[in-house]
């Protein structure tokens, strides 16, 4: 370690920068937490040494143990931090530029361990961890913390991985998050964020933010991306960031990422991988039944789920949330007939199935009133559902994913009076609320107790009954309060509109419903969290329901028409945030005078008998996957008329008007090779020579031999030193402004190389 290194590391860990100072004689007199600290630093052929309290250190021993005091950190993190139990490790693979497999690996705790021993040189490596909800990320995250920091007591690791939950907080600086965890969940006082930073840098803390796709739904501004480039900037081409994220969100954000390596392209070097989860196969379902010591042979079981559900990758078997209630239920003596043979009543519904299942057997075989001689359900099923989704509902408007025990028996109370419950009752729910079994203690809550779900699916479904509840009983007051708080995500929406379709008035009702939503929307700002969620769940119950519905004046999420099967459906008067097409059929529908901010077309669809009007707009068009040779980007109102058109749009009274242009998406042999070169910019900010070899293959020798030269010329790419005298190349250019580059180059690669010059 350098002097001047060292010494900037120690400055951070003083109480203020007057209260450091040097003798000639080399002692240190250092003010760290209201105690006066002299030490004594020598320079020796070994590296700096350190001599305090008669005791000899090197000096990365001594900012470790003394001043940071990891090992009680790394004790704080064992006895905050509770993995689930039976632990068992899913599969995964390493996903190249290109989302495909470049490596598969039967251990994803393990590879994650394995990687993080490997300390980058001169690099920011950052790892997003993707997967669908309910398949571990949280899980892993927690219980490759504790293995680490149990590692690390045993001195057989340097590394410490620091969870930092991102989930149901409206943090916009990481540095929020990143103190709170320390101070709130670990009671780990010792930190300033200057200092942590210096020990991410000196790689002996890998912070792993979970529930970073939270961060990116509630800051449309770019603020969670902002965020996340603020401490790669700051950590200056060291460290290894871990970051979760559900795979729709990181699947949706190839922008995202762009933007992200954008703020930090020029200064800084880094690297973005990407670790998929995979859901759990057949062999780690029977090593987890195993473990649980399930009465059923695991193998058996795993039998008779898939042939009562006909499917043997159906979510109950695959899905790590929902595998742990299932085998609940099994080792608890419940009846698996009758449970699988409700989940087998609707294959589409199959989660509302699955949590009516434990609801049903919680008030029929748990909540048994004792008060009298004769037992009784304590409350009903429908009664649960409805306790449930009050708690979630505080949770939501508060913006938390946890409340204090002492509010949840104030809903308790206040639930109790509206049912006119006696007060026997109360008190036998009051000492059963905290073990239900979708809620549990959080565990990261100190002293205090407090509440959460027991998986944030739950939360979200009972935040979608409440929503429901609000919205058919017309509660103006509570309906806008959920809908004004946050955006609501898929599962919300889903159950709000399975729970409205789902009651005998469904279709009538739904036409209702969506009338009602125009008026929650009706007055409210263009930003409104409200207009966009009353957009989203019209769509939903358009969706659900055959008849035909009108929608005008609201907004649209992002990818709001990707997947949807509608018909009869008329919009009017709104604006559609960037939104792919793909696997959508969308029948016989009129758009009128809509705004569209980017039409992704990556995939099937269907627009048979679907009218845009002469007053929508299309701000940009995009073909092909991101990653595809054959990606292009369209602004130019007219090209992107005529690409729209190409590929069956119907554009009111200027459809005839519109040219063809069949070659629009085309682009010669040169621009096909530097866009691929150029996009493997999109995970990393600088690319060696040997990379770009191997991910061109047979075409690299084009590249070398007539394009790299033109590239640098232009200014869009510059070699940079490295380690060992590698040959890397950095991108100069921003790489959002390559689409528009291409676009006017008319897809030839020397007038890209032209327009580029100029540019």
């Amino acid at each position: 370690m350098l002097f001047d290194n060292f010494k900037r590391i120690v400055t951070t860990f003083a109480d203020e920068d007057s209260e450091m100072a040097w003798d000639g004689d080399g002692t240190l007199l250092l003010g760290i937490r209201g105690i006066e600290v002299v030490a004594k630093i020598m320079q020796t052929p070994n590296g700096i040494q350190v001599e305090h309290d008669d005791v000899l250190w090197n000096a990365e021993q001594w900012i470790w143990s003394y001043l940071a005091k990891l090992d009680r950190l790394a004790d704080r993190i064992t006895r905050s931090v509770s993995p689930p139990d039976h632990y068992v490790s899913p599969s995964g693979k390493l996903l190249d530029w290109e989302n495909q497999p470049e490596k598969e690996f039967s251990d994803a705790k393990q590879e994650l361990q394995k990687r993080f021993s490997q300390h980058p040189v001169d690099m920011t490596l950052i790892y997003f961890l993707t997967s669908d909800a309910g398949e571990g990320k949280t899980s892993l995250i927690e219980k490759i913390s504790v293995d680490q920091a149990e590692a690390f007591k045993r001195k057989d690791t340097q590394t410490l991985v620091l969870p930092v939950s991102l989930g149901g907080r409206p943090f916009l600086r990481l540095d929020d998050a990143v103190i709170a965890s320390l101070s709130n969940r670990f009671r780990f006082p010792f930190l300033y964020y200057d200092s942590f930073i210096e020990l991410v840098k000196m790689g002996v803390i890998i912070p792993a933010f979970d529930g970073y796709e939270e961060m990116l739904a509630e800051t449309k501004s770019g603020e969670a991306i902002s965020a996340i480039g603020d401490l790669v900037d700051q950590l200056s081409s060291n460290g290894t960031l871990l970051v979760a994220a559900r795979k729709a969100y990181f699947d949706s954000s190839f922008s995202s990422q762009s933007k992200l390596l954008d703020s930090v392209r020029r200064e800084q070097k880094v690297d973005v991988c990407r670790i998929a989860l995979d859901r759990w196969s057949r062999e780690v379902f029977l090593k987890y039944a195993k473990k649980r010591n399930v009465p059923t042979p695991p193998q058996e079981l795993h039998g008779k789920v898939a042939r009562k559900l006909k499917n043997d990758k159906h979510p109950v078997l695959t899905r790590a949330v929902l595998v742990r209630r299932l085998i609940d239920v099994v080792t608890e003596e419940g009846d698996l007939d009758k449970f699988l043979q409700r989940l087998g009543q609707s294959p589409t519904d199959y989660f509302f199935d699955f949590v009516e299942g434990i609801v049903e057997r919680e008030a029929r075989e748990k909540w048994i009133d004792t008060s009298g001689t004769k037992k009784s359900s304590l409350l009903t099923k429908d009664e649960h559902h409805e306790l449930l989704s009050q708690i979630a509902f505080e949770m939501w408007v508060n913006g938390v994913e946890t409340i204090g025990l002492d509010v949840v028996r104030l809903v308790v109370q206040i639930f109790v009076e509206e049912k006119n419950l006696t007060p026997a009752i109360l008190r036998q729910i009051n000492n059963r609320i905290n073990h239900h079994s979708l809620l549990r203690l959080d565990d990261s809550a100190g002293s205090i107790k407090r509440i959460r779900f027991d998986h944030e699916d739950f939360r979200a479904f009972y935040l979608g009954q409440a929503l429901a509840r609000a919205l058919d009983s017309r509660d103006e007051s509570n309906a806008r309060l959920i809908l004004d708080a946050h955006q609501l995500s898929n599962p919300v929406t889903n159950e709000t509109a399975r729970y409205l379709t789902s009651l005998d008035t469904s279709v009538l009702g739904s036409k209702k419903v969506i009338e009602y939503l125009h008026h929650l929307a009706g007055g409210q700002q263009p930003v409104s969290y409200i207009r966009e969620n009353c957009g989203t769940l019209m769509l939903e119950l358009a969706e659900r329901t055959a008849i035909t519905h009108s929608i005008t004046g609201v907004n649209f999420p992002e990818n709001a028409l990707e997947q949807r099967k509608i018909k009869n459906l008329n919009v009017s008067n709104s604006l559609f945030n960037s939104t792919s097409l793909s696997n959508s059929n969308i029948l016989n529908c009129t758009f009128e005078n809509c705004r569209f901010v980017e039409l992704a077309l990556n995939g099937k669809h269907n627009l048979d008998g679907t009218v845009f009007d002469d007053e929508c707009s299309f701000d940009s068009v995009s073909v092909g996957n991101d990653f595809d040779g054959e990606y292009r980007k369209f602004f130019n109102p007219n090209k992107v008329k005529a690409v729209l058109k190409n590929h069956g749009f119907i554009l009111g009274s200027q459809q005839n008007s519109i040219s063809e242009h069949s070659d629009l998406t085309k682009m010669d042999k040169n621009m096909k090779i530097a866009l691929r070169f150029i996009r493997m910019f999109a995970r990393s900010t600088v690319v060696a020579e040997n990379t770009v070899r191997t991910r061109l293959g047979t075409q690299h020798g084009v590249f070398f031999n007539n394009i790299l030269s033109k590239l640098q010329k232009a200014d869009l790419i510059e070699p940079i030193s490295s380690p060992g005298n590698r040959r890397r190349y950095r991108l100069i250019v921003p790489l959002s402004e390559i689409d528009e580059l291409v676009e006017n180059s008319g897809s030839t690669f020397e007038q890209f190389i032209a327009n580029a010059s100029n540019h």
